[in-house]
């Protein structure tokens, strides 16, 4: 049994991240190292990217518009999503988007979600988005936790 435990030692990330493109209060973000995703130049993550907005398309499709805040272009951008039913993963995809220009915005869709036949929909509670890249020869990757709505179901 695959638990959020388990993954979050792995992927060694933890944070936050908007929902259906609304912010939420309570998020926070971080890395496995405490540094937010910075590397030894003290560039973050996040001033190199920005998810702009997401949104759920029915329970097994989601949408995530990212945001290149750089003058150069991003060769591959992978987002990874993770759904949770309290620590236990119930479900996982990704999806790429290749060579995404300085100060342009490019939609992702994750549509390879694996099905929630194992638990239903309705029992999930939080899910996560893994944007990772390499950028100027450091690789980035920082985890968006946010809840998950069990209105994505219907």
């Amino acid at each position: 049994m695959t638990t959020r435990r388990n993954v979050l030692a792995l992927t060694g990330t933890t944070a936050a991240a908007a929902l259906a493109g609304c912010s939420s209060d309570g998020d926070s973000d971080s890395d496995s190292n405490g540094d937010g995703g910075t590397d030894s130049t003290g560039t973050q993550l996040t001033d190199i990217i920005e998810i702009t907005n997401q949104e759920w398309r029915g329970r097994s499709i989601l949408e995530a518009t990212v945001r290149n805040k750089t003058d150069s272009t991003i060769g591959t951008l992978q987002i990874d999503v993770n759904v949770y039913a309290g620590d236990e993963q119930i479900s996982d995809g990704y999806g790429t988007i290749t060579d995404l220009p300085g100060g342009i915005e490019d939609t992702v869709r994750v549509s390879n979600m694996s099905d929630f036949s194992a638990v239903p929909c309705k029992d999930a509670t939080t899910y996560d988005l893994v944007p990772n890249f390499y950028f100027e020869n450091t690789q980035y990757e920082q985890q968006f936790e946010h809840e998950y709505n069990p209105e994505f179901c219907e």
